[in-house]
């Protein structure tokens, strides 16, 4: 079964809570270590306490079952980053120097639960999530595992190519908010 997509859960079938400390998470498991410690340790919880993102924990409601978590922040993206990306355009009389977003910190699915479509559903959600906030976000961006790229470029994601990432083990990536309506990921905004 490995490799192969399951059967699909709809995006209503998932229900989106806050993370809190009191919430047995301990048997997540998506086969990253790194990514499963930050859900199962204090990692979590002192990102909370420090706002320094908030995470979301994702469960599929026919089982109550954890499926997935995500972290988001507000962060910006400097410009002069987003200038090696040919598609990007902010006009000339507009000055900034960073550009506004949503930053995906983590995103990772159970084992259990790959290749259903749930991260999908957590991208929409969190352009969703985006486009509703009180303060402007133009972009959504994150940084990818090499081995999550191409899951990202399928939702048109772009690799922002600069020098300061080049050793970085993580790709550096963004989606631009105004592009949404031609999204493949477009459509119901919340699981």
């Amino acid at each position: 079964m490995e490799g192969r997509r399951r059967d699909r859960i709809p995006a209503g079938e998932l229900r989106v809570e806050p993370f809190r400390e009191n919430i047995d998470v301990r048997t997540f498991d998506c086969g990253d270590p790194d990514l499963n410690s930050f859900l199962t340790t204090n990692e979590v919880a002192n990102y909370e306490r420090e706002g320094l993102g908030k995470t979301r924990l994702v469960y599929w409601q026919p089982e109550g079952k954890l499926a997935a978590y995500f972290t988001v922040s507000s962060e910006s993206l400097r410009l002069e980053y987003l200038r090696s990306v040919k598609s990007f355009s902010i006009p000339g009389q507009i000055r900034v120097e960073s550009v506004p977003g949503i930053k995906i910190g983590r995103l990772a699915t159970d084992r259990e639960f790959q290749r259903r479509d749930i991260g999908t559903h957590i991208l929409r959600y969190v352009a969703g999530l985006a486009l509703q906030a009180p303060a402007a976000a133009r972009i959504l961006f994150l940084e990818a595992y090499p081995g999550s790229v191409s899951f990202y470029e399928k939702f048109d994601f772009e690799q922002v190519v600069h020098h300061r990432f080049k050793h970085r083990r993580t790709v550096l990536m963004y989606f631009d908010l105004r592009r949404l309506p031609e999204w493949p990921g477009s459509g119901r905004a919340s699981p």
